[in-house]
């Protein structure tokens, strides 16, 4: 796309403010001219292309271009007959440059830099209209026939809108015009408007009006108009435009909220407070002081401001903008109700909403995901005012609050149940699932959900406990007439929080959840199941009996091992599983002792365990695990360590069956890496450490052993699939039959 500036007038009706240079180096605000607007403009919405047509004060003008060191790429035409033509003849004679889409401009017009933006994103050739400015005498008029126009002159006055010489043209519709404006100038009509020729091929060329109502867009041609531009350009300047950020990783999505937002005026930014932005999102990893600095460092903000809330309304209320900008992220969800305020407060002084696509690049979620996941988990123990606080910036009006008997006797259960006083939160309790929980568990949890109307979902508990809520979050909005497992998973708006009370299973952070469906283990795999805010008690682990409080943390050091040696495991996984590894070993006897320092430690390391897994999904350990706990009732963690205890020395002596497609030697490398992390020099020394920490932990596996013999062919063919598809070594049906024969037998 090129801009046209036509600037080969005489602009006699200035007098003497025109006496020495062009009228488009009239100064209308400071010392910023009409053309540098013009420019300045152009160039922010990254129109680098210009061609300038000239005639009177040539030389002044192209001297004064070259002062502005403004980076536009510019053309010069020069209309030598400007004494004796119009402005067609100026665009004739620049004819050979304008084969493109074209922003077409006279050199005396200005206007706010909405009108532009709005101007370059329509899709159709359009010119600037007011349906509620005055007809003027002197100047153009839009005749609108049909929704499109279809003449342009002085002379309309009937079904006419009051115009200004600023179009967009698509290069059709241009084409068409630029032929007609040749063939006048080949002619000799070269004294008229180039609109003239456009009202010849109006049928062809297909202009629509853009209303722009009370905004400024205006010609300057007299003194009387300069008075009038400065003034209202004043106001348009000095305009006051209020953003609010939550954010503490600024990304170039936001440099561009950011510059859309300076084109409208003065920009405030509203920095939401650490505790308002820790009680619906994430605590926030730069506090407010230093967010409020980054912001004010940013060119083009006015002022920073804090936001106490997440409603708007002290701010709006103290500086009443003239806008307030939001992504159009808002519209549905928990801010709704937010957004929805700020409209009204608006309304009632005349502001305005602005709302700009939001920035959905896969770059910037990933970045905020990492972040949150580092930052979404926040300690409530005896602070119960701060899980208040979220549900009610959240806007919770109906909780679902998933949990199973044993955490009855909890103060924090009590609180909860409480809230209907306290909060106005219905509370609805659904408990009616078991450890492993089966698939008909979540369809009566969706039942309640739907039934009761909650909005909302409050997990507390362990894995199990978890499963259902995200497994009810999930199905909550699907066809119930279907098996949900049968149905597509689409993204909800319904809130997942969860309040762990075992240190093991990391689903807290994970995108995973397990149901049982006629027996057999259902992996669930979405980004959905991730919740929206992870609140953690550690006094809950004094009450987790001992057989599970060994199973979990053996389920958290298996999560690491099997991540570490995934075939999906990346530089950040290992770093994530090294740091568990390195927690659950220091704080294996403080943790089995039910130490306070221990329990917290170990749900630190249970996340990060949850963390690498998340990226790489598990292997053969859990893949032959789930039938062990379906079959026989042993508890997920132990079952999980049972097997990584036989895969990890047969892994070491068959690396050469490696299926990793980066290599035996990568693998290698990996369990040599993996050894480093068990504080050991050799992998056979890490594996036998592994052995070694089943032996202190000591449960002992009970089983009949009528019939294990028999359940040797079933266990080996019903192993998850897509697990072991993630082992870095080839499994046959024959190995993992042996391997279950060692744990069994």
């Amino acid at each position: 796309m090129k801009a046209l500036i036509l600037n080969s007038g005489l602009g006699t009706r200035m007098g003497v403010l025109t006496s020495q240079h062009p009228k488009c180096m009239t100064e209308i605000y400071g010392n910023e001219t009409i053309l540098s607007r013009q420019l300045r403009q152009l160039n922010d919405y990254d129109i680098n292309d210009v061609v300038i047509t000239t005639g009177y004060g040539e030389d002044v003008l192209k001297q004064y271009i070259d002062s502005l060191n403004i980076s536009v790429s510019i053309s010069f035409v020069n209309n030598d007959e400007f004494k004796s033509t119009n402005y067609i003849y100026s665009i004739y004679c620049a004819r050979d440059l304008l084969d493109d889409d074209i922003i077409l401009i006279h050199g005396d017009l200005v206007y706010e830099n909405s009108v532009l933006e709005d101007v370059l994103s329509s899709k159709e050739s359009v010119m600037i209209v007011s349906s509620t400015e005055s007809l003027p005498e002197k100047d153009f008029k839009a005749v609108i026939n049909e929704e499109r126009i279809s003449a342009i002159g002085v002379d309309f006055f009937e079904n006419s809108y009051s115009a200004q010489p600023l179009y967009k043209l698509n290069r059709a519709d241009w084409s068409v015009w630029l032929k007609e404006i040749c063939k006048y100038c080949e002619v000799g009509n070269v004294n008229v408007y180039a609109e003239n020729a456009f009202n010849d091929v109006s049928d062809n060329c297909c202009i629509f009006p853009f209303d722009i109502h009370e905004r400024l867009c205006k010609e300057i041609d007299t003194p009387d108009d300069l008075d009038y531009v400065k003034k209202h350009i004043d106001l348009v300047e000095n305009r006051i435009v209020y953003v609010s950020f939550s954010t503490d990783i600024v990304h170039s999505g936001h440099i561009k909220l950011i510059k859309k937002a300076r084109r409208l005026g003065k920009i405030i930014i509203g920095v939401i407070s650490d505790e308002v932005v820790a009680s619906y999102k994430r605590f926030p990893m730069l506090p407010y002081d230093e967010r409020k600095a980054l912001f004010e460092n940013i060119s083009g903000v006015y002022k920073v401001v804090k936001q106490e809330t997440l409603s708007y309304r002290d701010n709006i209320l103290k500086y009443k903008p003239d806008y307030v900008v939001h992504g159009d992220d808002w519209k549905e969800g928990f801010q709704k109700p937010i957004r929805d305020e700020v409209e009204n407060l608006l309304q009632d002084y005349g502001g305005k909403l602005i709302e700009y696509p939001y920035a959905r690049d896969i770059k910037y979620a990933l970045l905020e995901r990492r972040a949150s996941y580092e930052q979404r988990i926040i300690n409530i123990e005896n602070k119960y005012d701060i899980l208040d606080n979220w549900l009610k910036n959240y806007h919770i009006k109906s909780l679902l609050l998933v949990c199973g008997k044993n955490v009855e006797y909890h103060p924090l259960y009590k609180h909860i149940l409480n809230m209907r006083e306290s909060l106005g939160i219905m509370v609805t309790r659904f408990s009616d699932f078991e450890p492993n929980p089966k698939y008909e568990s979540a369809v009566k949890g969706v039942e309640l959900f739907n039934c009761k109307q909650c909005d909302s979902i409050l997990a507390l508990g362990g894995g199990s406990t978890m499963d259902v809520a995200k497994c009810i979050k999930l199905f909550a909005t699907m066809d119930n007439s279907m098996n949900y497992l049968s149905q597509r998973i689409e993204d909800n708006n319904i809130p997942l929080m969860v309040i762990p009370t075992t240190a093991g299973t990391g689903s807290e952070v994970t995108r995973y959840a397990v149901l049982y469906y006629n027996g057999i283990k259902q992996s669930i795999t979405h980004e959905e199941c991730i919740p929206s805010m992870v609140f953690i008690d550690p006094s809950f682990l004094r009450t987790v009996p001992d057989y599970y409080r060994k199973s979990t943390m053996l389920d958290a050091l298996c999560h690491c091992i099997e991540s570490f040696w995934s075939i999906n495991s990346t530089p950040e996984s290992k770093a994530y599983a090294k740091e568990a590894i390195s927690i659950i070993l220091d704080n294996e006897e403080a943790y089995l002792k039910n130490d306070p320092i221990g329990n917290v430690n170990m749900l630190r390391a249970s996340q990060l365990a949850g963390k690498a897994i998340n990226i790489t999904q598990t292997t053969a350990g859990h893949a032959m695990c789930y039938m062990i706990t379906s079959l026989y009732g042993v508890a997920h963690g132990l079952a999980a360590a049972l097997c990584v205890e036989r895969l990890w020395p047969y892994m070491i002596e068959h690396t050469s069956e490696c299926v990793d497609k980066r290599g035996e030697r990568y693998l290698t490398n990996t369990l040599r890496e993996l050894a480093t992390a068990f504080d050991c020099d050799t992998p056979v020394e890490a594996s036998s450490k592994f052995s070694g920490i089943m032996r202190r932990v000591n449960i002992k596996l009970e089983l009949k052993q009528s019939g294990i013999s028999n359940d040797i062919d079933k266990l080996a063919d019903n192993v998850k699939q897509e697990r072991l598809r993630n082992h870095p070594i080839r499994l046959s049906k024959e190995v993992i039959a042996d391997f279950y024969r060692q744990i069994l037998e």
